[in-house]
C-alpha cells in the first residue's frame, strides 16, 4: 500500500491546477455542542466489509454530520468532497475527488498532470489513473456530499468506475437527497452495501434529551416530551425548535405536514427572536452557496462580513456549515439557505436579483465561472450568462469538461440559443464537442438568422467571423466551404484584432494542400502558425498537417523537427483526447515508422486511430488524411494487413467528402502499391470484435448506458463503437444498422449472437453457401 509518494505536489499548487475550491474539499469541523450518536456511529464503523455506503435522506436528517462522527471514531482518513452544481460534469467530479484525496493521502506529480490535462480521454486517461492511485492507498473513506448533484450519466459512471478500484478496506460513502442510480439492487444482493435512510437518522428519545439538555434549555417534563413528540425524531426540526425556544422562548404548535414547510415554519419562529440586523444579514447572504467575509462584503455592500460571520458561527446556530478548519469559509444549512432565499426572493425580489447580479460579477473576478453564471441565470441576466458561456466554450471544450458546457446552456434555456447569438454559438461549439451535426447545422442557421453588432465573448471580431470559424472547423461543405470561411475570417481583421486570423490562414494553407498545392500551402502555414501559439491544440494540429506536407515534399528534416514539436505540445498539455490534433498524430506515426521506430509510431496511431473513431463521419477530410498518413506509416513498418486496413477506412473517408482531390490521387496509388484491390467497399468483416459486442445489443431496448454496463466499458467508447459499426455498415439509424447486420449474418437471428470475429467470419460463410 502507498503511504507517502514521491514528488507530492502542494496542496494549494494541485487545487489550483485541478481547478477546485479549496472550500469545497475536507469535512469541515464539528459544530460545537453536537450530540454523540453511539449506535449510529457503530453501525457505520462496523461496515467496513461494504465498499459502498449511502446515506439517502431529506435535508435535515442529519446526514453529514453523522458521517462527521463516524469519521472521528474511525482510525482511518476521510477524503472528503463537497459537491456542487459543476459536479454533473464527469471530468469537474473526477478532479474534485482527486483533490479529496489528495488532501489526505497526497497524489504524485505524475498522477496530477494526467488528471490536470486538457482533453485526456475520460475512460482511457483519466479514471484508470486515478483508480490506481486509489487503489495504491492505504485504506480511506472517500466522501462524496450532496452526491444527488452527480446525476449525469458521466458522473455516474466516474463512480462506477471509482468502485471497481477500491481496495480492500477502503469505502465509498454518498450523502445524497436521493439514493443514486448505481444498481443498488445488485449491490444489495451481493452484500457489497449499507444503506442509511431516514428512518435510520431519527434520533431516539434518549437522543433528543441530550441535544435539550445540552442547549442549556430548562423545560418541564411535559414541555420536553412535547417537543420530543412535536419533532419525530427530526434532526434539523428539533435543532430548529430548539434555537427558536432559545431566541423567542416560544414555538407555536400545529406546524405544516411537510419538510419543507417545516422548515420554513421553525425559520419564522427563530427569526422572530433574532436581531433585525442579523436577520439582513442572513436573508442577503442567502444568494451565495459559499461564503466567506472579502466575497461577502463586495456583495453586500459592507466592510464587517467577517466578524459577523464569526458572531453567528460561536453563537452555537444551526444556520451556518464551516468548511474549513479556521473557520473563514461557510455554507447555509441546506434547510435553512433554502428557507432564507425562499424569503428573500418571496419579500425582496427586486433586491434578489441585484444581489444575485453582483454576486455574478464578484465571482467571475475572482475565477469562479461556474458560479457567475449560475448566478446572472437566476438574477434574470440571460444575455450577460450567454456571453460568459460562449467566452469559455472552447476552453472547456479543449479541457475535456464538454459536459459542463451542457449544463451551462441547458441552465439558461437551450431555446434561448434561436434569440441569442452568443448562445448559439456556445451550442453549436457543443455540438462540436459532442460530435453532433445536427446540433452544430441547427445552431449554426440560427445564429445565421441572428443580428450582433460588435465582437464578440470569444474575442471574434464580428458574428460572420465565428460563425465561419465554426463552420470551417467542421467543414460540412468540403474544401470550397471551408475556403469560403477562411476568406471571411481573415477579411474580419489581421492577428492583432482577430484571434481566429491564423486558425483561418492555416486552415487556408491546409485546403492549398488537400489540392496538391504545396508551395503556397506552405507559405500560408509558416505565416499563420505562429498566430496560432495561444491555443496549444490548434498549434498541434497544424504543427501535424505541416509535417504531413513537408514529409510528402521529401523535406524529412523539417517534417520530424513540426511532428516532435507537435508531440511535445500534446504531451505538455495532455491533449490527447482534443479531437482537431489528429493531424499531430499522424504525423508522428508516420515519421516515427519513416525512422525505424515501431512501438512510437504503432502507439502514436493508437491515439490518432481513437481520435478519429470518436469523431465518427463529423469531418470526414480529417479522416482521409489520417488514415492515410497510418496507411503508410504502416507500410514503412512492413505491414501490410495494417496499411490494407488503413486505406480502407481512408476509402470511406473519401465517400462522405470527395473533395480533397490530391489526397484522392494519393490515396489511388497506395491502394495499386497494396495490389490494386477494392478497399473502397464497404466490408462488414473489418467490424472489431469489441464492436461485434456492441453490436449484439442494437436490437434490444438497451439504451448505449445500458449496454455499456453489459460489456464493462464507457458510454463514450459504445458510442464510438455505433459510430464505427453505422459507417462501415453504410447506414445511418439503430434501426438501419439492425437490418444489415441480420442480412450479413452478423446476428444471431436463429440462433446465439456471435461473440467473436472469428465466429461472425465463420457466420458469414455458412450464410454464403
Amino acid at each position: 500500500m502507498e503511504q507517502a509518494p514521491t514528488g507530492e505536489a502542494d496542496l494549494s499548487t494541485v487545487l489550483t491546477e485541478l481547478g477546485v475550491e479549496a472550500s469545497s474539499v475536507g469535512r469541515g469541523p464539528l459544530r460545537s455542542g453536537v450530540v454523540q450518536r453511539p449506535i449510529l456511529t457503530d453501525r457505520l464503523v462496523k461496515a467496513i466489509e461494504s465498499p459502498l455506503v449511502v446515506l439517502a435522506a431529506p435535508a435535515g436528517c442529519g446526514k453529514t454530520i453523522a458521517v462527521k462522527l463516524w469519521a472521528e471514531a474511525d482510525p482511518r482518513p476521510f477524503a472528503w468532497a463537497q459537491l456542487g452544481p459543476p459536479d454533473g460534469d464527469p471530468v469537474y467530479l473526477l478532479r474534485h475527488i482527486a483533490a479529496a484525496i489528495h488532501t489526505c493521502s497526497p497524489l504524485n506529480d505524475e498522477v496530477v498532470r494526467v488528471l490536470v490535462g486538457s482533453g485526456r480521454p475520460l475512460d482511457t486517461a483519466l479514471l484508470p489513473t486515478l483508480g490506481r492511485a486509489v487503489a495504491a492507498r492505504s485504506p480511506m473513506a472517500i466522501v462524496l456530499d450532496d452526491a444527488h448533484l452527480a446525476t449525469s450519466d458521466g458522473a455516474l459512471e466516474v463512480i462506477q468506475e471509482l468502485l471497481r478500484y477500491l481496495p480492500a478496506g477502503s469505502q465509498l460513502v454518498l450523502i445524497s437527497r436521493q439514493p443514486p442510480q448505481l444498481q443498488l439492487a445488485r449491490r444489495r444482493l451481493e452484500g457489497g452495501l449499507v444503506e442509511i435512510d431516514a428512518d435510520d437518522l431519527a434520533m431516539d428519545a434518549d437522543e433528543m434529551r441530550r441535544v435539550i439538555s445540552a442547549a442549556g434549555l430548562r423545560l418541564s417534563e411535559s414541555e420536553t416530551d412535547g417537543l420530543i413528540n412535536h419533532t419525530e425524531g427530526w434532526p434539523a426540526g428539533l435543532g430548529l425548535s430548539v434555537l427558536a425556544l432559545r431566541e423567542s422562548g416560544r414555538i407555536r404548535t400545529g406546524s405544516p405536514d411537510t419538510g419543507r414547510s417545516i422548515a420554513g415554519y421553525l425559520m419564522d419562529e427563530v427569526l422572530s427572536g433574532a436581531e433585525k440586523d442579523t436577520v439582513d444579514f442572513l436573508l442577503r447572504s442567502s444568494v451565495l452557496e459559499r461564503m466567506n467575509g472579502p466575497l461577502l462584503d463586495e456583495v453586500l455592500g459592507g466592510t464587517s462580513a467577517a466578524d459577523l460571520l464569526d458572531r453567528i458561527d460561536r453563537s452555537g446556530n444551526l444556520f451556518l456549515v464551516a468548511l474549513d478548519d479556521r473557520h473563514e469559509w461557510f455554507r447555509f444549512h441546506h434547510l435553512v439557505g433554502d428557507a432564507l432565499r425562499t424569503r428573500l426572493q418571496s419579500e425582496r425580489p427586486l433586491e434578489a436579483r441585484t444581489l444575485r447580479s453582483r454576486a455574478s460579477r464578484a465571482l467571475e473576478e475572482r475565477g469562479d465561472i461556474d458560479g457567475a453564471i449560475r448566478q446572472a441565470a437566476a438574477a434574470g441576466e440571460s444575455g450577460r450568462a450567454a456571453e460568459l458561456i460562449l467566452g469559455h466554450s472552447l476552453k472547456l471544450i479543449n479541457d475535456g469538461r464538454v459536459a459542463l458546457l451542457g449544463q451551462w446552456i441547458e441552465l439558461v434555456g437551450p431555446d434561448l440559443a434561436e434569440r441569442n447569438p452568443s448562445l448559439a454559438l456556445a451550442r453549436a461549439w457543443y455540438g462540436a464537442g459532442t460530435a453532433d451535426p445536427t446540433m452544430i447545422a441547427r445552431s449554426i442557421k440560427a445564429a445565421e438568422s441572428l443580428v450582433h453588432d460588435g465582437p464578440l465573448a470569444d474575442g471574434s471580431p464580428s458574428l460572420d467571423v465565428a460563425i465561419a470559424a465554426i463552420r470551417s472547423l467542421i467543414a460540412a461543405e468540403g474544401t470550397v466551404g471551408v475556403l469560403r470561411d477562411t476568406a471571411t475570417i481573415r477579411a474580419g481583421g489581421g492577428p492583432r484584432t482577430n484571434p481566429w486570423w491564423g486558425y483561418a490562414t492555416c486552415l487556408a494553407g491546409t485546403v492549398a494542400s488537400l489540392d496538391g498545392d504545396n508551395t503556397v500551402a506552405r507559405d500560408l502555414m509558416y505565416a499563420g502558425v505562429g498566430e496560432v501559439a495561444h491555443s496549444p491544440s490548434f498549434e498541434a494540429a497544424f504543427l501535424g498537417v505541416l509535417a504531413l506536407i513537408e514529409a510528402d515534399d521529401q523535406d524529412f528534416d523539417q517534417a520530424r523537427r513540426r511532428a516532435r514539436r507537435a508531440m511535445k505540445l500534446c504531451g505538455d498539455h495532455n491533449l490527447e483526447g482534443v479531437s482537431w490534433v489528429i493531424p499531430a498524430y499522424a504525423a508522428e506515426a508516420l515519421m516515427a515508422a519513416l525512422d525505424g521506430r515501431a512501438e512510437e509510431s504503432r502507439t502514436a496511431a493508437l491515439r490518432c486511430r481513437r481520435l478519429m473513431a470518436e469523431l465518427g463521419d463529423l469531418s470526414a477530410r480529417s479522416a482521409l488524411r489520417g488514415y492515410l498518413a497510418l496507411a503508410q506509416a504502416a507500410l514503412a513498418l512492413g505491414d501490410r494487413q495494417g496499411a490494407r486496413a488503413m486505406a480502407h477506412e481512408a476509402a470511406l473517408a473519401r465517400r462522405l467528402d470527395p473533395t480533397c482531390s490530391y489526397l484522392n490521387v494519393k490515396l489511388d496509388s497506395l491502394m495499386t502499391v497494396l495490389g490494386g484491390a477494392d478497399v473502397s467497399q464497404r466490408d462488414p468483416v473489418s467490424i472489431t470484435t469489441a464492436e461485434l459486442r456492441v453490436l449484439a445489443y442494437l436490437p434490444t431496448h438497451l439504451s448505449l448506458g445500458d449496454i455499456a454496463d453489459r460489456v464493462f466499458v464507457s458510454r463514450n467508447t459504445v458510442k464510438s463503437h455505433v459510430a464505427a459499426i453505422y459507417r462501415k455498415l453504410g447506414v445511418v439509424s439503430r434501426s438501419e444498422a439492425v437490418a444489415a447486420a441480420e442480412r450479413l449474418g452478423l446476428l444471431g437471428v436463429a440462433g446465439p449472437v456471435p461473440q467473436t470475429l472469428a465466429d461472425a467470419q465463420q457466420k458469414m460463410a455458412d450464410n454464403a453457401t
